[in-house]
């Protein structure tokens, strides 16, 4: 693992043992990067850690976005991994389930994308956040009725870009 003298500012370590030196010092920051795998390989895990360890070492603003667990049980699970508390100043960890389960009637017909875009852009501007997570891209496609996925996705991605932030 890198130490911290020799992190670069344009990267977002995932503080996978040997993975960070493997892809040049991490994710480029500003990039968009699909986690992918089947059920149970760990996934939410992985993004969990790498948000974790940025708040943690580096300081860094994240927001974790989850379409189907709740906030509790997130925080449960990254306490079994050895994630200890988190400064919920700098990590926000945000269920949309519970919006929608709270809100049954609204969720039909309402473009979810447009509400994430809007939630995500107040984040960023009013909370510095840097790092975002949206867990998971099949659980969006769950919210939505897309006529043109490809066409959706590419400028839902280059709508976080331009946000600036790493997802």
């Amino acid at each position: 693992m890198q130490s911290r003298a020799e992190v670069s500012d344009d990267r977002v370590l995932t503080y996978i043992d040997g993975f960070d030196s493997k892809i040049e010092g991490g994710v480029r920051k500003g990039h968009v990067v699909l986690l992918a795998g089947t059920p149970g390989t760990m996934k939410s895990s992985i993004a969990l850690n790498m948000l974790y360890n940025n708040v943690r070492k580096r300081g860094m603003n994240a927001l974790y976005i989850s379409i189907e667990e709740s906030r509790e049980s997130l925080i449960e699970g990254m306490g079994k991994l050895g994630m200890g508390s988190i400064d919920e100043n700098k990590f926000f960890i945000v269920d949309i389930w519970k919006l929608r389960l709270e809100h049954t009637d609204a969720d039909i017909g309402r473009d979810w994308f447009k509400i994430l875009k809007e939630y995500l852009r107040k984040k960023v501007e009013n909370e510095g956040v840097e790092i975002v997570v949206i867990d998971s891209l099949t659980a969006v496609y769950s919210l939505t009725h897309i006529q043109s996925p490809r066409q959706e996705l590419f400028h839902f991605f280059g709508f976080l870009k331009r946000l600036g932030v790493t997802t």
